[in-house]
């Protein structure tokens, strides 16, 4: 079905990312199908949001949306060089693990 003077848009968080009047200018979200397709290649935390898909023409308007979560698999946030310590009898140690991630994750100790 072809509708004839029809604008399609996309919207992320409430910004524009498409429409059919001008083109995406992202390397990492393909528009297809004439704004009809969304492909997101290599999704990152950025990419997190809700996207609007909005349709008019002369006789009004549609839209559609979509929630989309990105989980990010943990990562540490601090680094130790030399994981290897030594200690004498009596001496004390702190060893800190820090983490992020979404959802956030949980450190096991």
């Amino acid at each position: 079905m072809v509708f004839i003077n029809t604008e399609i848009f996309l919207l992320q968080d409430g910004i524009s990312i498409f429409s059919t009047k001008d083109r995406a200018d992202m390397t990492h979200i393909v528009i297809e199908n004439n704004g009809q397709t969304l492909h997101i290649l290599e999704a990152t935390a950025d990419d997190q949001g809700l996207y609007r898909c909005v349709a008019k023409n002369d006789a009004g308007e549609v839209d559609l949306l979509f929630p989309l979560e990105v989980l990010v698999a943990p990562q540490f946030t601090q680094f130790f060089h030399n994981p290897e310590v030594t200690l004498k009898v009596g001496e004390e140690l702190s060893l800190d693990c820090e983490a992020s991630g979404d959802p956030n994750p949980h450190i096991q100790r």
